[in-house]
């Protein structure tokens, strides 16, 4: 079954479960590191009315490298190097619950692929030939 993009959340229904994403900004030399994680879609709501908040966590600008001189890299930065990796292996794990609790199930049998797959529009190309008459 095709992957629901808004997992079945919205303004009616809020999520029930934290969604997390991670950022890496970039101009090739200076990288920053950011952590989101969306917590609730009830942003009209007052603090008291909804008390939770979407987090971000922002690293503090990090250098790749000082310079580069005759193509050679200096001072080079491990650290950008080791969170970039760790942002690269991080991986989602099974949480044992219904990631999209208000979409229904249907049975495989159901399932049709056609439902999801457009048809094919044809077009034919009409060519008329005209007719002048000429006194």
């Amino acid at each position: 079954m095709p992957a629901s993009k808004d997992q079945s959340f919205s303004h009616l229904v809020d999520l029930t479960y934290p969604l997390t994403s991670q950022t890496v900004l970039t101009d090739g030399q200076v990288f920053s590191f950011l952590a989101y994680q969306l917590n609730t879609l009830e942003l009209w709501k007052d603090d008291e009315a909804n008390s939770m908040v979407n987090l971000c966590w922002h690293s503090k600008e990090m250098s790749l490298y000082h310079s580069v001189t005759d193509g050679k890299v200096n001072d080079l930065n491990e650290d950008v190097l080791r969170n970039l990796v760790k942002m690269f292996l991080v991986s989602p794990r099974d949480r044992g619950y219904d990631m999209k609790p208000s979409l229904t199930q249907r049975p495989e049998e159901d399932f049709n692929k056609q439902d999801f797959v457009p048809k094919r529009v044809v077009v034919e190309e009409v060519v008329e030939e005209e007719e002048y008459i000429v006194s």
